[in-house]
């Protein structure tokens, strides 16, 4: 038996066990059995007290909270990430006694034991031990003849340094000296040990410690009578309580289904395996537009988060198009009065999921947010680490599960923003003169933060991206429209979430006037008869590229006086990398001129300021570099019955169907139908009847054909002409509706007549004898 297990096993049961003089003392909770474990702890009663003296606190071991649990096997997975290293440089120009910090370190070590903690495995488990007796990591660095650059690089190699969290403490200090009166503090503690909050606790209690050790007066630091050692027991015993699963049945339904990945576009393409490399990019608001935000919030009885959440909902809807959105944003994990004083790892991840409609004005999308965030808050006890445990989500190495950008708004004190770096003046710490110093963002544990910023009544942000996605300027650019966003709702919320722009005046014109730049290549004036391989025939120049797993050029060959634009439903120029559809103008085409071989339907526009376009069906978006990127033809959503139907989501239903092994839907003479390859043979009402059970009756389709395999165009998408020609024919149906013609009165046959040469039946009479859809074969 290995004692020192056994030993802690027990502790984190919640056994006490002490000596006092030459006995062995303990305190077992109520519903522990205790016969089997006195007698193991009377046979090596000895060597438990020698073990006792020897190492004082062994026994002061705990379990992990569930956060904590996630954090550490993040951490084993990439022991040498840095993307969890919390830390905090700060200049101090002052002149300081560096002996006097390294004790108060020490002490802040003392109240604080998860920071003088390691995180070993007891078995398979990991656990936190505490070391009362360890040192803080505490090192002086002369660095009085570095160059600034040396020193940046020094703080950054510092900073990136990887935690060894079941051999070493999650705290370390590396002090600078670059002169008597100017030093370089950077603070680091791993993520497992602190959150934000707790980053707050330690500098403030930092500088009473400090003057405590120059004065030799003890610091007037309250007594702390809980610890997070508590906040794990209480969290396990609302977990094990009926409201721990009303929270679990709620997030269960909540986050039903098969859970959207969040599809920004991106200037590069998606890693196999997340890196979290990432960097930031710093923007501020106007006093002006600050104050009409926060009154706006007011005025429609919202918070500034709700308000603030919601406009980065209707920004991500109109980037990416989809309706279905999942975002993370931090609760500070601490409800109850008593852990406000404690350092720890608190903070929980919640998911608002928010759902955007082109049909819905920006009042009614905040009140759906707001409801979104009060449920977010009512449930917030249930950690998301063990959410993304019990649900199990599909998952991909290159995302984070669940969500793939996250909210925040902090509201900060000017001392709070020194410490993010947000504040470059000076402060004044107890005496000492403070100054941000800058270390650049290197990590992103998302594709996509946002994080806004508070200080009195002005309002300013942060965005951290992935490196491995975005280039800076994609992101500036993104800045910009998040900012016409918020100016537009502010002037006119009751507007359309569709209809509130995202670019500038300015560069809504550039957009208009690229898009003349497009079309025009120099020396080409010969005429070409298919758009883009498909509309206006054989290539000449490339000047396109088409999206997927890899891009490759297509290339594309227009007259002088052609342009290209990609614009929304509504007729406005998308930003760059936001997918519309693909418009031909400025040319003298007509109908005649169009090959009506192409896969989508085509068809001339008037647009108020570009006069006559030709709506080509390709869905394509712009690149920065004035490039242009092909998606495929058609829209891949309708609008039925008043309600917008992803097609997709029709595909998907049938092909959940045993024996339908690929499929494709569109549609028809305003309805909708469905193109079946089977493995076996299908009646319609069967299709139909199954597909009644998962979708609502303005998703079935009107006709089901089955084919022997889809066509495909000679860019190896589906063929939407080649399925229209196809007759929507069933002989079975016919047949039966021919029986059912034969049983009316003579009388009623005569009025229903079949032309041998027409090869369909009335419409009439298919829809009203036979009530299932007629289904055709190839």
């Amino acid at each position: 038996m290995n004692l020192v297990e056994f030993l802690q096993e027990l502790s984190i049961k919640g056994w006490q066990i002490w000596s006092e003089g030459s006995q062995l003392r303990y305190d077992a909770p109520k519903e522990e059995s205790t016969t089997s474990v006195l007698a193991l702890l009377k046979q090596h009663k000895g060597e438990i007290l020698q073990l006792l003296h020897d190492k004082p606190d062994i026994l002061k071991v705990y379990p992990l909270s569930y956060g904590q649990q996630a954090m550490w096997f993040l951490w084993k997975l990439a022991p040498g990430s840095c993307v969890y290293n919390v830390s905090v440089p700060v200049r101090i120009c002052s002149q300081v006694d560096v002996t006097a910090w390294k004790q108060a370190f020490q002490a802040i070590c003392q109240r604080h034991l998860i920071l003088s903690s390691t995180f070993p495995k007891l078995g398979q488990v990991p656990i936190q031990q505490v070391d009362r007796h360890q040192e803080v990591n505490f090192l002086q660095v002369d660095a009085s003849t570095w160059s600034k650059e040396e020193l940046n690089q020094r703080v950054i190699e510092a900073h990136k340094h990887p935690f060894n969290l079941e051999k070493e403490s999650g705290m370390r200090v590396r002090w600078f000296v670059r002169s008597f009166q100017e030093h370089i503090l950077l603070l680091t503690i791993h993520h497992i040990a602190c959150d934000g909050w707790s980053i707050d606790i330690i500098f403030q209690e930092l500088a009473k410690l400090y003057q405590a050790q120059q004065t030799n007066v003890p610091a007037s630091l309250p007594p702390l009578n809980y610890s997070y050692q508590d906040y794990v027991r209480a969290q396990r015993k609302i977990l094990d309580s009926p409201r721990g699963e009303i929270l679990w049945q709620y997030w269960k339904q909540k986050l039903a289904g098969e859970l959207p990945s969040l599809n920004l576009p991106t200037d590069k393409p998606r890693p196999p395996i997340q890196t979290y490399e990432g960097a930031a990019y710093h923007f501020s608001l106007s006093e002006k537009l600050s104050q009409q935000l926060i009154e706006l919030a007011q005025k429609e009885n919202v918070t500034l988060y709700t308000l603030l959440l919601a406009v980065f909902g209707v920004f991500l809807y109109r980037y990416t198009g989809q309706e279905d959105i999942l975002v993370g944003s931090p609760t500070s994990g601490r409800n109850r009065a008593e852990e406000a004083p404690i350092v720890g790892f608190f903070a929980n991840s919640v998911v608002m999921r928010m759902s955007a409609s082109e049909n819905l004005s920006f009042k009614e999308f905040i009140t759906k947010v707001q409801h979104t965030v009060l449920e977010a808050v009512n449930y917030q006890d249930y950690p998301f680490a063990l959410l993304v445990e019990r649900l199990l989500p599909k998952r991909d190495p290159s995302r984070s599960p669940i969500f793939q950008v996250f909210f925040l708004l902090q509201q900060m004190s000017e001392w709070r923003k020194l410490l993010s770096g947000e504040m470059k003046t000076s402060s004044d710490w107890q005496g000492l003169k403070l100054e941000a110093f800058d270390r650049p963002t290197k990590e992103c544990q998302f594709d996509f933060i946002l994080e806004m910023i508070q200080v009195g009544s002005s309002l300013g942000g942060l965005i951290k991206y992935s490196t491995d996605l975005f280039e800076e300027e994609t992101i500036a650019r993104m800045v910009e429209h998040f900012q016409t966003l918020l100016q537009a709702i502010v002037t006119k919320p009751t507007a359309n979430i569709d209809r509130l722009p995202l670019l500038t005046a300015t560069e809504r014109q550039q957009c208009l006037t690229l898009g003349n730049n497009l079309g025009r290549k120099q020396g080409q004036d010969k005429f070409i008869y298919q758009l883009f391989e498909d509309l206006f025939g054989s290539p000449v120049a490339p000047t396109s590229e088409t999206a997927g797993e890899h891009t490759e050029v297509v290339p594309v060959g227009l007259p002088t006086d052609f342009s290209v634009y990609v614009l929304d439903p509504y007729g406005e120029p998308v930003p760059p990398g936001v997918t519309g559809e693909v418009y031909v103008g400025d040319g003298n085409l007509t109908e005649s001129d169009i090959n009506r071989t192409q896969q989508a339907p085509v068809s001339f526009v008037e647009h108020p300021e570009l006069g006559s376009l030709l709506k080509t069906g390709e869905r394509g978006c712009l690149r920065a570099n004035g490039g242009l990127e092909l998606q495929g033809f058609g829209q891949r959503w309708a609008w039925i019955k008043g309600h917008r139907v992803e097609l997709q989501a029709i595909e998907k239903a049938l092909l959940a169907i045993t024996g339908v092994e690929d499929c494709y839907v569109i549609m028809r003479q305003r309805q909708l139908v469905a193109y079946v390859v089977t493995s076996k043979s299908f009646l319609s009402e069967s299709l139909h009847n199954q597909l009644k059970t998962e979708l609502p009756s303005y998703m079935l389709p009107s006709a089901y054909v089955t084919v022997s395999n889809l066509p495909l165009t000679g860019k190896g998408l589906i063929d939407e002409s080649a399925l229209a020609q196809l007759e929507v024919i069933d002989s079975e149906l016919v047949s039966r509706w021919e029986e059912q013609l034969r049983s009316l009165p003579e009388i009623e046959q005569v009025a229903v007549v079949v032309q041998p040469q027409v090869k369909t039946l009335p419409r009439l009479h298919i829809s009203d004898l036979v009530p299932s859809p007629p289904r055709g074969k190839v």
